[in-house]
């Protein structure tokens, strides 16, 4: 990349450090309500290291590096909240997606480093729908809300950085009006109502987890159509029904 947009890059990572950092501190509580959580579930304990979870990949991306995509998770989970990771995507969905790239080279991603991937919230719950367990604590509950905004202006942010590049979100279910995700819908709504051409370049698709997207992908796709072509159509649709601009 040019000076100019390593330039721009970089101060959009340095906002997202700090604002993962920050919200940490804002949210003293949150720790022992994740911990709380995992209690509550039954499940095997495991020490929760970083409540709110920067992606420390981002710090591996250097003025020399080609940034391909731009690809929207949903939140930390148990590997990527351990101290010796910190990253997004590492677990089974982050193989799925690697090994969809490396199948379909025509897509012109060729590693997981032309990748910047980002969350729609830095909070870890075990579960994404874990995150609604949170919201019982007023003041998470609004935070989470302000996290889910900040996370989609840095993903904006992102697309005018790099503007040739398709902005991915895989995950829509909990997109829509009322749910889960909607401040974070509704944010990116009111850059994409003044900015049509970064809007054209939004895709969503269903998960990477339990391989709902290639699942998804090969029951959509017509006889011999072009994979890029099929990942154009569905993400548009998905597109549509979420946004509905």
């Amino acid at each position: 990349m040019d000076e100019k947009t390593f330039l721009a890059f970089h101060q959009l990572r340095e906002d997202f450090k700090n604002y993962c950092k920050t919200l940490q501190e804002r949210l003293p509580h949150l720790l022992s309500l994740q911990k709380e959580l995992i209690d509550q579930r039954g499940e095997s304990a495991y020490p929760i290291e970083t409540p709110v979870v920067y992606n420390r990949e981002w710090d591996d991306i250097g003025p020399q590096d080609d940034i391909r995509l731009i690809l929207i998770a949903d939140n930390p989970g148990r590997r990527e909240q351990e101290a010796k990771n910190r990253r997004y995507l590492i677990g089974p969905s982050g193989k799925i997606l690697e090994r969809f790239f490396q199948k379909h080279p025509e897509l012109g991603v060729q590693s997981r480093k032309q990748i910047l991937i980002l969350n729609k919230t830095p909070i870890h719950t075990p579960r994404t729908t874990d995150l609604k367990f949170l919201n019982r604590e007023p003041a998470v509950a609004s935070l989470l809300i302000e996290g889910l905004r900040k996370m989609a202006e840095f993903a904006y942010r992102a697309q005018t950085i790099f503007p040739a590049i398709p902005l991915w979100i895989i995950g829509y279910s909990e997109m829509s009006k009322g749910k889960l995700f909607w401040p974070y819908t509704e944010h990116l709504l009111r850059f994409y109502e003044q900015d049509p051409f970064s809007y054209s370049r939004l895709f969503l698709f269903r998960h990477f987890s339990m391989n709902q997207f290639t699942i998804d992908l090969a029951r959509h796709r017509t006889n011999n159509e072009p994979v890029p072509e099929t990942l154009r159509r569905l993400g548009e649709m998905y597109r549509k029904r979420v946004f509905q601009l």
